[in-house]
């Protein structure tokens, strides 16, 4: 019996067609849905339910460290447990979590609730990024999940403002919630498990422990920038003077850039090297980043958006692809994506606690000096990786 099961298991759980592909990319965007379109949320927060520019973000914060732990957790979890099961039940947590948040009549229960949802997404990211680990085009079906969150953040970012005019925050929620439910029927098309084998990079070299530790903090400072500053993004169109609508269709289109920045990695990784990449990638971003002081119009404020995202979305992918080259082992890409969701986390919370009545600017020095401490930090080991990969082809 237990034999025949295992012939089974592979054809019942083949991840490469397109069917079991569908699944999974449907899965992975649930997990991560709110978290794409945080601005709109954080505005959300201040104009349909009147709380502050500050307590909003601490909302966004809470979501986020859910996240957080519950990606952390599954480093140690994701071998051990029914994958089916924990993505049903992440999906139901999820679902729950955004139903009741409709019902909640102040900021401590609504708190509780962002962050047992962001429990939920986060636990079904790990799993999906697990499965998509054991697909046999492994970049291109990374590739194709980038897509298709960045696809639901140009759809969904226009469609807020009408969804706050008709039917409140509320709206937004039965959404989530909604969405979430869609992934329950495909559930069963996934596989309950997976082996995990760690065969490391045999190109990778080993770097000094100091090196390797520099690599995990640019993690956590990259993304403390960069989700710190576009969780106020929403609030920048407005304190500009845009409508709800403007700044909606500005950041939908900044997604089609982001798009592209993912999609340039997949065309050019191999004509340009990393830390030329690095270098470009988070000092265009701390110049985006710098334009934002001031005031601006419409277009400017789309151009800004767009570059923004375009060099976020083409950065990460190189900082992942240099994490796995600095041992063999593969330990430094497992720690620097827990950083990363740390990062997401704790971005937030701190642009919430520099946020003054009067000015975001405190905000965007955040993002300037943690884009600046990001290259100080990335490049030496990249470099030094470099001069180590070519004398380990010299030598052989």
């Amino acid at each position: 019996m237990d034999a025949a099961a295992s012939r089974i298991e592979p054809k019942q759980f083949n991840l490469n067609t397109v069917k079991g592909l569908f699944a999974l990319l449907l899965v992975h965007t649930i997990g991560p849905q709110t978290i794409i379109i945080l601005p709109g949320l954080v505005q959300g927060y201040v104009e349909q339910l009147g709380y502050s520019e500050q307590d909003a973000g601490f909302l966004a914060s809470v979501e986020t460290w859910g996240m957080f732990l519950a990606t952390f957790a599954m480093m140690a979890l994701i071998s051990r447990v029914d994958w089916r099961k924990l993505i049903a039940a992440s999906l139901v947590a999820m679902i729950g979590a955004n139903a009741a948040s409709i019902f909640a009549d102040n900021v401590a229960v609504l708190y509780v609730l962002r962050f047992i949802a962001g429990i939920g997404g986060g636990a079904i990211v790990a799993v999906s990024y697990a499965m998509i680990g054991l697909t046999l085009r492994k970049n291109r079906n990374f590739g194709w999940a980038l897509f298709f969150v960045l696809l639901y953040g140009a759809i969904v970012f226009p469609a807020m403002p009408i969804v706050y005019a008709r039917f409140g925050i509320d709206g937004a929620f039965f959404f989530f919630a909604a969405f979430a439910v869609c992934g329950l029927p495909i559930v069963r098309g996934l596989p309950g498990h997976g082996r995990l084998v760690s065969e490391g990079d045999p190109d990778a070299v080993e770097l000094p422990v100091t090196l390797k530790s520099m690599a995990v903090v640019t993690m956590v400072l990259y993304f403390i920038g960069q989700i710190g500053v576009w969780s106020y993004f929403y609030r920048f169109g407005i304190r500009y003077g845009m409508s709800e609508q403007a700044v909606g269709s500005a950041l939908s289109i900044s997604q089609f850039f982001g798009i592209a920045g993912a999609l340039s990695v997949v065309v050019f990784s191999q004509f340009v090297r990393k830390d030329i990449a690095l270098f470009l990638g988070i000092g265009i971003s701390t110049i985006s980043i710098a334009f934002l002081f001031g005031t601006h119009a419409f277009l400017a404020f789309v151009i800004i958006s767009g570059v923004y995202q375009f060099v976020w979305n083409m950065t990460h992918p190189y900082l992942l692809g240099a994490l796995a080259t600095f041992d063999p082992s593969g330990r430094v890409i497992v720690y620097g994506t827990a950083m990363q969701f740390l990062g997401v986390a704790v971005g937030p919370a701190i642009a919430a606690v520099l946020v003054t009545e009067a000015s975001l600017d405190n905000v965007l020095w955040l993002g300037i000096i943690t884009m600046i401490a990001s290259i100080a930090c990335i490049l030496p080991p990249v470099i030094t990786e470099q001069r180590l990969s070519k004398q380990k082809i010299g030598a052989s």
